[in-house]
């Protein structure tokens, strides 16, 4: 099977099920946009929990897995220069470069994305060569450990992974510092350690100098 049959059959497969999706009344556009403001929320206080600006107006953002876009609405209207990508877009994260240049962007958000890819190889190169030096990947993913039993409901997802072997997978590939906390948008920063794992998890990381 030739790669661009592979990537249709793969979009064909998410569409047919976000359609699905779009049927419920979490994946309604007000809950959606009520939802993306808490995770820019929580993205903010965990960039300055671990000693950044935060989401700060003038960043620019690169948002991968966009899906509707809600949260690069959300960021453009905070004042942040964000963008989307995503299969829709006829890009695969597997196999395609990031239409960016090397080193332009201060933030890669990569919101359930990464359990989807058979191999995130091409995702992470990619997203290490666009970020700037001391740029922040945000990665948000179910953690197999308490997700298993529910991890294959969704039928797209096909590559789970552990807090440990997600680090291994970042630091291999060259992220520095990778640094997992609870997935529980609002979170104080006060709270904020990885004492507790959860249902599911982010890893924030720092690209190297």
């Amino acid at each position: 099977m030739s790669i661009d049959r592979g990537l249709a059959d793969r979009a064909e497969h998410i569409r047919r099920y976000r359609e699905q999706l779009l049927t419920w009344d979490k994946y309604l556009p007000e809950t959606q946009r009520r939802l993306k403001n808490r995770v820019f929320d929580t993205f903010d206080a965990l960039i300055r929990h671990r000693g950044g600006h935060g989401l700060v107006a003038g960043l620019r953002l690169l948002d991968l897995g966009a899906a509707d876009g809600a949260l690069v609405q959300v960021c453009l209207e905070r004042g942040v220069q964000a963008s989307g990508l995503d299969i829709s877009d006829g890009l695969d994260f597997e196999h395609d470069p990031l239409p960016l240049a090397d080193g332009t962007v201060d933030v890669v958000t990569a919101v359930s994305l990464i359990e989807h890819l058979h191999s995130p190889a091409n995702m992470l190169r990619e997203t290490l060569r666009v970020l700037r030096p001391g740029g922040w990947f945000l990665l948000v993913t179910p953690n197999w450990r308490y997700a298993r039993a529910e991890f294959y409901d969704d039928p797209t997802h096909v590559h789970p992974y552990s807090d440990v072997s997600l680090d291994r997978v970042l630091r291999g590939y060259g992220f520095a510092d990778p640094y997992v906390v609870p997935w529980i948008v609002d979170r104080k920063s006060t709270r904020l350690n990885s004492s507790h794992l959860g249902i599911s998890y982010a890893v924030f990381c720092l690209k190297k100098k």
